[in-house]
Formats: structure tokens, sequence, C-alpha cells
């Protein structure tokens, strides 16, 4: 965009994406369950909609497998799923089991499963990768250029919030939800409780950045 002034945008929400898959009727009242259980915790919808299609693909497994109640779900099965089940990385894979485990744990809370059947479900070892540099020297200098020359609201906008995620590592939800009172002029900081783990965070900011949000908020 700060080269040539087009931008590439795509649009994602949990909550208008469509189902990818469909739960078998011999086992959707237990996912509906589990999944209220957890909008009841305070859950966001993002990680309410991970659950759900973590969980649904253990249960069209099963359901190829004609297992069709959850009292036949043994610890052979279990590794039987881990060992066909198909992620682009270890984390996303450990991710989803992580998320079984937990349904597999309500069910036992009511008794229709072994306590410990949780325990078959194992998490790898990711590998070991090193750090990458995402933006190189000559794309931060551009980014910078594009800053001094922002004349426009949108141009001063997308300076103010793309300085927030270069310099202080802001998400994109957090950005966007940023109020006036969550700024302090007066010790540099900014506060805010992070949407996505509701945990506190309070981060100093350099003159540069207050400067280009200045120019935001007044011009």
């Amino acid at each position: 965009m700060a080269k040539n002034g087009t931008v590439t945008k795509v649009r994602f929400s949990y909550e208008d994406a469509p189902h990818k898959y469909r739960v078998p009727k011999c086992y959707r009242q237990f996912l509906d369950a589990y999944i209220g259980r957890r909008r009841q915790e305070g859950n966001k919808p993002s990680t309410i909609q991970m659950d759900s299609n973590a969980c649904t693909k253990f249960l069209l497994y099963l359901q190829s497998k004609n297992i069709k109640n959850v009292a036949f779900i043994t610890p052979e099965v279990v590794k039987d799923y881990q060992t066909q089940a198909d992620h682009r990385s270890v984390e996303g894979k450990n991710a989803y089991i992580h998320r079984i485990r937990g349904f597999i744990r309500f069910l036992a809370a009511k008794k229709l499963v072994p306590q410990t059947l949780e325990f078959a479900f194992a998490t790898e070892k990711a590998s070991r990768v090193s750090i990458v540099t995402t933006l190189s020297r000559e794309q931060v200098e551009t980014i910078l250029i594009f800053f001094k020359n922002s004349c426009s609201p949108s141009e001063l906008r997308s300076a103010a919030m793309t300085m927030f995620a270069l310099r202080l590592g802001l998400r994109s939800v957090d950005i966007c939800n940023l109020c006036l009172s969550d700024i302090s002029w007066k010790s540099r900081t900014i506060s805010i409780i992070q949407q996505k783990t509701d945990t506190p965070l309070t981060l100093p900011f350099s003159v540069e950045v207050g400067n280009i949000l200045a120019r935001y908020i007044l011009e």
C-alpha cells in the first residue's frame, strides 16, 4: 500500500463463517451441552468456534468407524484418530487435540466415558525453528516514509494503526478497539484489556508513535 496505493483485504468472521462440518445426530446433544458450558465460562466466539470444529471433526471420525455411542470410545480409537488426523502444523494439531481432550473430560464428568480416557490423547513435540525477520530494513523505511507523507484522514489512520502494530506489537483487534481513555499522554503509555486473553496490558510508546497518533487525532 505504501508504494502503489493499493491494499488487499481479506475479511473473516467466526460468527459469519458457515459450519464446515456437520455434527452427527447421535452426538449433537453432547456437543451442544459442551459448547453451552464453554459459553457460560465466558470464552470468546473464536475459541468457541475452534472448540466446535475440533470436536466435530473427531465425532465425524467416530461416525466413519460406525461408533455411535460415546461409551465405545477406547484409547485405541483415540490413537487411531490421532494417527490419521491431518494438520498443516504440529502446533495446529496440538491445539485441536487440546480442545478434544476438554470435550472428553466433560463427558467423563458426566460418567459417559472413563475418567482416564483423556490421557489417551498425546501432544506432539514441534520441531524447533529460529526467529525470522518479518520486515526488512527497506520495508520499514518505506513504511516510515509513508507516515511522514500521510495527509488524508484515511492515510493518517492507516499510519497510526500500522505504527501500533510495528512498534508496540498490538493485535489488530486491540488496535481497532483503542479509545482515547486508554492513552495516558502524561506517562506516555497505553493501557488496555486484551480482547483475546482478557489480560491487562500497559505499554510505553515512543515519541515517534505519539506524534503520528496525535496527528491522526488532531487532523
